[in-house]
């Protein structure tokens, strides 16, 4: 799966992405507990997630390509959803 970026914001509690993949829109929302899963963001600041979130994505990407596809906010984390 290709993820392209189109808009991405940090709002000081998780980090919402609207990406495009294969022709379609998708926001995925991810918390900072897992943010904070990635070892060279483990006890990243509020200023360093802003900073780097499209590299947090991008290390997120095997991840978020398991979101299922029943979970049509795309969460990623323990809230998920079912």
């Amino acid at each position: 799966m290709s993820l392209e970026i189109e808009s991405i914001v940090w709002d000081g509690q998780e980090i919402k992405a609207v990406l495009r993949t294969e022709g379609a829109r998708v926001t995925y929302t991810v918390p900072r507990d897992i943010i904070h899963t990635i070892p060279i963001y483990n006890d990243a600041v509020s200023w360093e997630i802003d900073r780097y979130k499209s590299d947090i994505f991008q290390r997120l990407q095997p991840l978020l390509e398991l979101v299922p596809a029943r979970n049509p906010e795309k969460k990623v984390g323990s809230n998920a959803g079912p």
